[in-house]
């Protein structure tokens, strides 16, 4: 696009102005032709590879098969997308599929759904648009998720991303239409009326001069993580946002950027817990959470008007393995916390525990405020620390030499 340069486009293509042109009839009209082209494309079963075959008989997941075919299909397939609307809904046999190594996102979809179907688990294919579409048009369509029908719970599965078990997080902004459903046109998911932030980080050889782990981070409802993560880069913005002694982020992977979700999957490496006599000292306040949202309750920094505050979830989980001759001697006690402010409450919930070597640390805090004056600012920002205020900000953990 003349005045654009590619890289100025990633993630913004629903702030430039479009032209939508409708090639069908109606919305039944393509749902019916996306539904002909898979029947055809998926005549007859599919010859399962020996390597496929070794993996079905180790599956021991909650949902069955369903995960061991999906990794199997993401560690072998590429996906290929292109900004061409014959592209989108194009369909070739799954026999040709399934020995190319590579599809779109409509192929690679009906793939996953018919080995699903060999394996006897039933299952549908639902067809997501980007945003709100206004015209009937196989071009809208933006991917294509499988829709397996457990009986106790409702899940989603993408054909190849990491993001395995969708949730409404990730579905928010696009509009949803099931092939086998009796639903006539796309549904809509509006975008979310709070902000929620989610990093993990997993922590290898706590006893290594420099440690080294992975992790992820999540930002859901609001623009600015997005902003954030386009300006800056994934890296960049990783470490921004964690705020722990000696932190690199060697690598990181933008998995998901839409204009109000963030999906970063990273790997890092950082200082030794500090050495404190027989004592390992590992900080577990790791995120800057005032990086991220300009709106957030939580963020503090003084007003001079009247705030409009949105509601927002912050998650972080600290895990990892626990070295030969360590042992926990002191960590956060687990508590649960409801305070409450005006029209505002703050709810807490921490926790630690170990088990078979892995040691696990969470915190949980969900804020709803109000509007806050710009004279009650002061008792809001007193409330807020005092609700949040840890005894323990840190995992101390006894050495046997």
């Amino acid at each position: 696009m003349a005045g654009y340069l590619p890289d100025d486009l990633a993630g913004q293509h629903g702030l430039l102005p479009s032209v939508e042109f409708s090639t069908a009839d109606s919305w039944q009209a393509v749902k019916a032709e996306i539904a002909k082209r898979v029947a055809d494309a998926s005549q007859g079963n599919l010859e399962l590879p020996e390597s496929l075959k070794e993996d079905l008989r180790k599956a021991t997941s909650r949902l069955g098969n369903a995960p061991a075919i999906k990794e199997w299909i993401a560690d072998r397939f590429e996906r290929y997308e292109f900004h061409h609307g014959d592209f989108n809904a194009f369909l070739r046999p799954l026999r040709d599929v399934f020995q190319s190594g590579y599809g779109n996102h409509l192929e690679l979809a009906a793939l996953v759904s018919q080995l699903f179907k060999q394996e006897g688990l039933d299952n549908g294919l639902v067809l997501q648009f980007a945003g709100e579409p206004r015209v009937p048009a196989l071009a809208s369509l933006e991917n294509v998720i499988i829709d397996p029908f457990f009986k106790d719970q409702a899940v989603m599965f993408d054909a190849i991303e990491l993001c395995a078990d969708f949730t409404r997080r990730e579905l928010i902004g696009s509009s949803l239409l099931s092939l086998t459903g009796d639903a006539k046109e796309p549904k809509y998911n509006g975008a979310s009326d709070h902000e929620s932030f989610e990093v993990s980080m997993f922590f290898d050889k706590l006893d290594a001069d420099t440690i080294s782990g992975h992790g992820t981070f999540m930002a859901f409802g609001r623009i600015a993580p997005q902003e954030l993560t386009r300006r800056e880069g994934p890296v960049e913005t990783i470490e921004s946002i964690i705020d722990l002694d000696g932190f690199s982020c060697e690598s990181a992977t933008c998995r998901m950027l839409a204009m109000d979700q963030v999906m970063i999957a990273f790997e890092f490496t950082m200082k030794a817990p500090e050495k404190v006599d027989d004592y390992r000292v590992l900080p577990l306040s790791a995120v800057n959470f005032n990086r991220l949202a300009p709106a957030s309750p939580l963020k503090l920094t003084e007003r001079g008007f009247d705030q409009e505050i949105l509601p927002a979830k912050l998650t972080l989980t600290m895990k990892g393995t626990m070295p030969v001759g360590w042992k926990v001697f002191s960590s956060p006690a687990g508590s649960s916390k409801k305070s409450s402010w005006q029209d505002s409450y703050l709810m807490k919930d921490v926790a630690f525990h170990e088990a078979d070597g892995i040691w696990e640390f969470t915190r949980m805090l969900d804020c709803r405020a109000s509007k806050i004056p710009a004279d009650e600012w002061p008792n809001y920002r007193a409330w807020v620390l005092e609700s949040i205020a840890q005894p323990s900000n840190a995992v101390v953990f006894e050495v046997e030499e």
